[in-house]
C-alpha cells in the first residue's frame, strides 16, 4: 500500500515496482521520477540479456543485463493493482500498470507518452517491443532454469480493499464484488478485469498525442475521462484491442465504454484527428462519447472503430469532423448488424454491467437509426461478416453537413453468405451523401439521394460475391433508386454490379426506376450483370425476374418502360454491359410449353426439354453424390474417385446388410431451385428432338429450371442458358429442400419439401448448433433440433419404417455438415434413439468394405497442456476411462503425443481405433489454414496423410476436441472431409465448447 511520494533523484532511470501480492495507490500517490514508471503484480522481470530479476530468492546483478523486456506471472492467478492516486511521468515518457486486475480511480498523465493499463492471465509472459508498448501476451511461458515458481500467496481485490486504510474510492459490498464511490456502479471481480473509472491522459500542447491501451479479458470505463489530444494531431487508444481484433496486443472478450465516458484523440492547432479502436472478440458495448477531430487550421478527421466481433451495442455519439479539411471515418464491424428504431434490448445494459459478465453473446450488433444519422465524419462504414439488416418502419435519413459516404458492407469475409435487407417500402435518403452497399444479395428499398444545397449523391451497389463458373450467384432487388436533382446541381451516378440478376419492382414519380436527371448535369448509369443462372436479359417495364419495373433516365436517354429486353446497350449516359455465357451446347430438343394452346400468354410462363426416347430417366442419383463429391474435390484438390451409379448404391447397402444386423439407407440432403410450374399442363410440342445419345449430356446439367419465359413476347431462338453446377446455385436462400433416398432394394425416394427453403433451413441450423455449445440454456436445443426433424426426417420417414431401415448415413450439403442429427427429435424420442446414424462425405470417397470395430484395439492420445492454447485439462481422464474401462488399447498423453509416436505405434500394433483428445480448428480457407495440436505442436489438415493412418487401415478416428466442425462451410468440408485427407476410412468429430 503506498499512500504518498515515490521519488527517484539523479539521473534518468526508469523506475519498475514489483509485489506478487498485490499493489494499491492511495488517493494521495504521487509520482517524482526522470524516466518510465512500471508498477506490476508479476512474479519476475526478464531483460534483454536473458536474466530475470525475481520477487524473491537470491539475486544475481551480473545477470541482470540489458534493458527489461518481459514481465513473467508464475501464479495462476496474479495480484491486483489499484490506483486512486494522482501517477504522472514527465513528457514522453511511458506509465504502465500490468497486473491480475487493474482498476484506477485516480489520474494517470504521460504528456505526450504512453499510458499501458492491462489486466493479465496468470501462468503468462508479457512481451515489450520498447517501453511502454505491448507487444504479445504468451501463455504458459518457458522459464529460465532459476525461474522456479514463487510459494507467493497473492491477495485478492476485496482482502486487499479491506487490509488498507487509504481512500481508494472503492467500497468492498461482497466477497467477490466492490462498489465504484463516483458512480455506484458494482462490479463483479473476475480475472483479468481491466476498470478505468478516473482519468488517463497523454495530451500534449506542443505536439502529436500521445498513445494509450487499456486492455484485459473484460474492459469497462465507467465515467472514465480518456484525452490522447495533440497541438499537431491526435494520437491512438485502444480499448480492448486493435483494429479488426488483428495485432499483437491481448484482445478483450468483452468491452464497455458508458454513457459518462469520454475518449478524445483530437488534433488542436494543425494535423489529423487520432486513432481510436473500441474491441472484443464477445461484445462491446457502447454509450459513451469519442471524438478524433481535425486540426481547427488544417487536418482530416480521424479514425474510429467500434466493433464486437460478435455483439456490439451502438448508443453512443462519435464526432469526425474537420473544420479545415475532410471528414473522417467510423467502421463498426461485428458478425450481423440490425437497424433498429427505438433504443437497444434490454438484456445489454449498462446499469448492471451486463458486458462483463458471462452470459452468452449474441451475433448482433443493435444500432439505433439516430445514433447513424447523428454522426460527424466523412465516411460512416458498417461491416458484418454476415448480414446487415433494417428493421421495418426505419426511415434512414443522413445530413450531408455531417457525413459525406455512408457505405454498408455486409458480407465482409465474401463467403458468399452475407445479405443486405431492408423492407421494400422502407427508404434511405442521404441528402447529397454518397451511398455503397455490399453484399451476397442485396435487398433494398427506396434510395433516394438529392440535396436542397448541392450535387446529389452517388450509388454503388455491388454483389459479386459467387462465382459464376461454379453455379454461384448473387441478386440485387430495389424498390428505385433516384439521384435526380432538380435544384439547380448536379445528379449523381448509379453503379449497379452483380454477379447475377437485378431487380427495380417501383417507379418515382417520374415513371423512373433509375432516375439520374439532374439541372447541372446528368449522372451516368452503369448496369454489369450476367443474368444468374439462365443468363437473363434485362427487361425494362413490368420486370418480374431481371430488369426494371419503370423506366431508367439521364439527361440525354432514357430507356423506356415498355417491355423491352436487353442484353448490353450504350445509350448517352446509361451504359449496360452483360457478362454472361451460353453454357449449354445448343442441344437440339423438343420445347414443351405449358401454356394453353388457345391463349399462349395464359400462363406461358416456363418450358422443358422434352426426349423423343420413351426410356425412362432415372432421378439422376448419381448427380447427388457427383455433387457432394465435387465440393471436397474443389476444396482439397482432385480426389481420386470413380462416380457411383444407382446400382453401385444399392450394392453397397446390400452387402453391408448382409455382414450386419442393420438395415442400412443413404440419406441425402441437399437444395433445389424453386420452379413456379404452369396451371395448364397441355403441352405444344416444337420439334426436333433431342437423341438418345445427349440423354447423358442433358442429366450433367442437373434437374432444374433451364429458361423461364414471363410472356409470349419473346424470340424462339434464344439458345438454353445453364450457368452453374449440378443442383442449383448454392447459396439461393429462396432454394427448396430435397431428400432423397437409397435403399438397398427397390424404388429409391426423392422429395421435395414444398414452403421449406434454404434460408429456413440455415436459420434454424444456426440456432441448433448455437443451443448445444451453450451450457447456460441446457433445453434450449430441442425446438430448433424438432423443427430440422419436421423439415429433414418426417417427408421420408414412412419409407423409412416401411422398409425396416435400423440405420441412417446422411450425406449432406453445404451449411448441414457440422448439424448434430443425433439430437433431431420428434418430441419423443432423438434420432438416435431410433437409427444409428453416421455421416459420409460422399459414397464415390468412402471405403465402403465393411470391418467390425468390436475386435479392435485402441491408440488414445492427447494433451492437456498447450504452449500456445488453452489446456484442456479432462483429457488425461478421458484417456484414462476409454483405455482402462471402455476398450483395450494403450494412451500417450502430453509430450508422449507425437505425430512419429502416433505412426511407431500404429506400425507396431496395428491400432484400428484412433482417439485424439486435443484442439482441432478447421477453418476457411485452404486446408494448411485448419490443424490439430499435438503435444510437440500443431499439424495442418494438408499434412494430415503424413500420419499413415491408412497403414494399417483405420477403422475409426474420433477427433475429441474443441471447435471441431462449428466454422463456415469451408471448415464443414475441412471436417468432414477428415477421412479423406487422412487416409482413414471413417471420420468422426465430437463438437465441444471450450471453457
Amino acid at each position: 500500500v503506498i499512500d504518498g511520494l515515490i521519488q527517484v533523484t539523479g539521473g534518468n532511470s526508469n523506475l519498475y515496482l514489483m509485489n506478487p501480492a498485490g499493489l494499491v495507490f492511495g488517493a494521495n500517490a504521487s509520482l517524482n521520477v526522470p524516466g518510465d514508471f512500471f508498477a506490476t503484480t508479476a512474479t519476475a522481470i526478464g531483460f534483454t540479456g536473458g536474466g530475470w530479476f525475481e520477487a524473491t530468492g537470491a539475486l544475481d546483478l551480473a545477470q541482470l543485463t540489458g534493458t527489461p523486456s518481459q514481465f513473467a506471472f508464475d501464479l495462476s492467478q496474479p495480484a491486483p493493482l489499484v490506483n486512486a492516486g494522482n501517477l504522472a511521468v514527465n513528457p514522453g515518457q511511458h506509465l504502465t500498470l500490468l497486473a491480475g486486475q487493474v482498476v484506477n480511480t485516480g489520474h494517470l498523465q504521460a504528456p505526450g507518452g504512453s499510458i499501458t493499463l492491462s489486466a493479465v492471465p496468470g501462468s503468462s509472459l508479457v512481451r515489450l517491443s520498447q517501453p511502454g508498448h505491448l507487444l504479445s501476451l504468451e501463455i504458459d511461458p518457458p522459464r529460465s532454469p532459476s525461474g522456479a515458481l514463487l510459494d507467493i500467496q497473492p491477495v485478492d481485490l476485496p482482502a486487499l480493499l479491506t487490509g488498507s486504510d487509504v481512500t481508494t474510492g472503492l467500497t468492498v459490498v461482497g466477497e467477490n464484488a466492490v462498489q465504484l464511490a463516483a458512480s455506484g456502479q458494482v462490479l463483479e471481480l473476475m480475472p483479468e478485469l481491466t476498470v478505468v473509472n478516473g482519468s488517463l491522459d497523454v495530451s500534449s500542447s506542443i505536439a502529436t498525442g500521445g498513445a494509450i491501451a487499456v486492455l484485459g479479458d473484460r474492459v469497462a470505463l465507467f465515467d472514465a475521462a480518456i484525452t490522447a489530444a495533440g497541438a499537431t494531431g491526435g494520437g491512438q487508444v485502444l480499448v480492448g484491442g486493435d483494429y479488426k481484433g488483428s495485432g499483437t496486443v491481448p484482445n478483450a472478450r468483452r468491452t464497455l465504454v458508458d454513457a459518462s465516458s469520454t475518449i478524445r484523440a483530437d488534433a488542436l492547432d494543425s494535423g489529423d484527428g487520432g486513432r481510436v479502436i473500441l474491441w472484443a472478440d464477445e461484445a462491446t458495448g457502447f454509450w459513451g462519447e469519442i471524438s478524433a477531430r481535425g486540426g481547427e487550421n488544417d487536418g482530416d478527421g480521424g479514425f474510429v472503430e467500434v466493433s464486437g466481433k460478435q455483439q456490439l451495442i451502438f448508443e453512443g455519439d462519435v464526432d469526425l469532423t474537420a473544420s479545415a479539411g475532410q471528414l473522417g471515418t467510423l467502421l463498426l464491424d461485428p458478425f450481423n448488424i440490425r437497424i433498429v428504431d427505438s433504443a437497444s434490448p434490454d438484456d445489454f445494459e449498462v446499469g448492471d454491467g451486463q458486458v462483463l459478465l458471462n452470459d452468452a453473446p449474441g451475433d448482433t450488433l443493435f444500432i439505433s437509426a439516430d445514433a447513424l444519422e447523428g454522426f460527424s465524419g466523412s465516411t460512416l462504414r458498417l461491416e458484418a461478416a454476415n448480414d446487415i439488416v433494417i428493421d421495418p418502419d426505419v426511415e434512414l435519413e443522413f445530413d450531408v453537413t455531417l457525413v459525406g459516404t455512408v457505405i454498408f458492407n455486409a458480407d465482409a469475409d465474401r463467403n458468399g453468405l452475407g445479405v443486405f435487407s431492408m423492407p421494400n417500402d422502407s427508404s434511405i435518403e442521404t441528402d447529397g451523401a454518397n451511398l455503397t452497399i455490399f453484399g451476397a444479395e442485396i435487398n433494398l428499398g427506396i434510395v433516394e439521394t438529392s440535396s436542397d444545397f448541392g450535387n446529389s449523391g452517388s450509388v454503388t451497389l455491388i454483389a459479386e460475391t459467387g462465382s459464376s463458373s461454379a453455379g454461384q450467384f448473387n441478386s440485387i432487388e430495389f424498390n428505385y433508386i433516384d439521384t435526380s436533382n432538380e435544384d439547380g446541381f448536379a445528379a449523381g451516378n448509379i453503379s449497379i454490379f452483380v454477379n447475377g440478376t437485378v431487380l427495380g419492382t417501383g417507379t418515382n414519380d417520374a415513371g423512373n426506376t433509375l432516375d439520374a436527371v439532374g439541372d447541372a448535369g446528368g449522372g451516368l448509369i452503369s448496369i454489369q450483370y450476367n443474368g444468374g443462372e439462365l443468363g437473363l436479359p434485362l427487361t425494362i417495364g413490368g420486370a418480374t425476374l431481371n430488369g426494371f419495373a419503370g423506366g431508367i433516365e439521364t439527361n440525354n436517354a432514357r430507356l423506356e418502360p415498355n417491355g423491352q429486353t436487353i442484353t448490353s446497350i450504350t445509350a448517352g449516359e446509361i451504359t449496360i454491359n452483360f457478362v454472361g455465357d451460353d453454357i449449354l451446347d445448343q442441344l437440339g430438343g423438343d420445347f414443351i410449353f405449358n401454356a394453353s394452346p388457345d391463349n399462349p400468354e395464359n400462363g406461358f410462363n416456363n418450358a422443358f426439354l422434352a426426349f423423343d426416347d420413351s426410356t425412362a430417366l432415372d432421378f439422376g442419383f448419381e448427380d447427388f453424390d457427383g455433387e457432394a463429391t465435387e465440393e471436397f474435390s474443389d476444396h482439397f484438390g482432385d480426389l481420386s474417385s470413380q462416380p457411383v451409379s444407382l446400382t453401385d448404391m444399392q450394392q453397397v447397402l446390400s452387402a453391408i446388410a448382409a455382414q450386419t444386423s442393420e438395415l442400412p439407407a443413404i440419406v441425402y440432403i441437399r437444395y433445389a431451385p424453386a420452379i413456379a410450374y404452369s396451371p395448364d399442363p397441355s403441352p405444344r410440342v416444337h420439334t426436333p428432338a433431342v437423341t438418345a445419345n445427349q440423354v447423358d449430356q442433358l442429366l450433367a446439367i442437373g434437374s432444374r429450371e433451364l429458361w423461364r419465359f414471363d410472356g409470349s413476347g419473346h424470340s424462339w431462338d434464344v439458345p438454353l442458358v445453364s450457368q452453374g453446377e449440378e443442383g442449383g446455385p448454392p447459396g439461393n436462400p429462396d432454394d427448396v429442400l430435397e431428400i432423397a433416398v437409397v435403399f438397398g432394394s427397390g424404388s429409391p425416394v426423392r422429395r421435395l419439401v414444398p414452403g421449406v427453403t434454404r434460408a429456413d433451413v440455415e436459420r434454424v441450423a444456426g440456432q441448433l448448433r448455437r443451443s448445444v455449445t451453450n451450457p447456460r440454456r441446457r433445453n434450449a436445443f430441442r425446438q430448433p433440433a424438432r423443427q430440422l426433424y419436421e423439415w429433414l426426417i418426417a417427408p421420408v420417414e414412412a419409407e423409412l419404417e416401411e422398409r425396416g431401415v435400423t440405420n441412417l448415413a446422411f450425406i449432406l450439403t453445404a451449411g448441414l455438415r457440422s448439424l448434430p442429427m443425433a439430437a433431431l427429435n420428434d418430441g419423443e424420442q432423438f434420432l438416435i434413439e431410433r437409427y444409428s446414424l453416421g455421416l459420409m462425405p460422399s459414397l464415390s470417397l468412402t471405403d465402403t468394405n465393411y470391418q467390425s470395430v468390436q475386435d479392435l484395439s485402441v491408440l488414445a492420445m492427447g494433451a492437456s497442456e498447450f504452449a500456445d492454447q488453452a489446456p484442456l485439462p479432462a483429457v488425461p481422464a478421458e484417456l484414462e476411462i476409454i483405455t482402462q474401462k471402455l476398450w483395450p488399447g494403450e494412451s500417450l498423453l502430453n509430450e508422449e503425443f507425437t505425430p512419429n509416436n502416433l505412426r511407431s505405434a500404429r506400425a507396431q500394433t496395428g491400432y484400428g481405433i484412433v482417439h485424439l483428445g486435443t484442439h482441432g480448428e478447421f477453418q476457411p480457407g485452404r486446408t494448411d489454414e485448419s490443424f490439430i495440436w499435438f503435444g510437440n505442436g500443431r499439424l495442418s489438415l494438408a499434412k494430415l496423410r503424413e500420419l499413415n493412418l491408412n497403414q494399417p487401415p483405420t477403422e475409426l478416428l474420433v477427433l475429441s476436441a474443441c471447435r471441431t466442425a462449428l466454422g463456415d462451410r469451408e471448415a464443414e468440408l475441412g471436417f468432414a472431409g477428415l477421412a479423406v485427407q487422412s487416409g482413414g476410412e471413417n471420420g468422426a468429430g465430437q463438437p465441444l465448447v471450450c471453457q
